[in-house]
């Protein structure tokens, strides 16, 4: 089938699914974007059973951890199994990750090629790549699934983030996320695929598919800060200067919550 917003058009699920497998992966953050995700294959999915599968990043110092960050994706999954409740979802899974584990963050360190961050303490973040990595090849190995997908969204025009980084030089981006004509399909180096229907279009896109489906109401459960406990009033509201802040912003005209100014 095809998604369609404003004459733009993508493909989506448009191939044998269930040849690949009839159960299927969904990597739920409690975002905006994998939330949509996770609505479509819902509703349009059929004859497989949708397997939601959940990172929890922790850090040593709780004021950098973000262990609320289950309930947003736990918010997300009973909203989508109200929506379908004919649609096969499995008990979602969630898993712990911590990124100040040293050998992994050793590994990270060497894995943080230029292009992936443009942001130095962004090891961290090629330490949750890792461990996903780890634990979708497990799950993929004991038959949890045979297909994951991912709701990974391209990054604003570079007019846009360049604004951004005029009025804060302190927001920092994925430059690989900029990258056109991505490749929809990621194998990882195994046998387990990646799907990522979402990798050549923005937020905004996005952003029309939510009001084309008329469920702003699920948009408003997701959380996109990522803002630490001191910029959120622990975890309460908005930070409102991170990435993902600015992103949504601009993508939806709020943030997490409605909040709009």
């Amino acid at each position: 089938m095809k998604l369609t917003v404003d004459g733009k058009s993508i493909g989506f699920f448009d191939f044998d699914y269930k040849a690949i497998s009839t159960k299927i992966g969904i990597s739920v953050s409690g975002g905006s974007d994998s939330a949509m995700l996770f609505y479509l294959m819902a509703k349009h999915l059929k004859g497989v059973t949708l397997q939601p599968w959940s990172c929890v990043a922790l850090e040593d110092d709780p004021l950098k951890s973000r262990p609320h960050t289950r309930d947003a994706a736990e918010k997300v999954i009973e909203y989508v199994r109200n929506k379908f409740p004919d649609a096969d979802i499995a008990e979602s899974h969630q898993f712990e990750i911590f990124r100040d584990d040293p050998e992994v963050l050793k590994e990270a360190k060497k894995r943080n090629q230029p292009g992936w961050w443009n942001y130095p303490m962004m090891d961290k973040g090629v330490v949750k790549i890792i461990n996903m990595e780890k634990h979708s090849k497990v799950a993929f190995e004991t038959g949890m699934f045979g297909l994951l997908c991912v709701g990974t969204t391209m990054n604003p025009p570079q007019d846009v983030l360049d604004g951004w980084r005029k009025d804060d030089p302190n927001v920092y981006w994925e430059p690989r996320r900029s990258k056109a004509n991505t490749p929809l399909w990621d194998t990882k180096g195994s046998a387990l695929s990646h799907y990522k229907p979402f990798v050549n279009v923005n937020k905004k896109f996005l952003a029309g598919l939510y009001e084309q489906e008329d469920i702003m109401d699920l948009h408003n459960i997701t959380e996109s800060c990522t803002g630490f406990p001191k910029d959120t009033n622990w975890f309460t509201e908005p930070c409102k200067r991170c990435f993902w802040c600015y992103e949504r912003k601009w993508a939806f005209g709020s943030y997490d919550g409605g909040v709009t100014e």
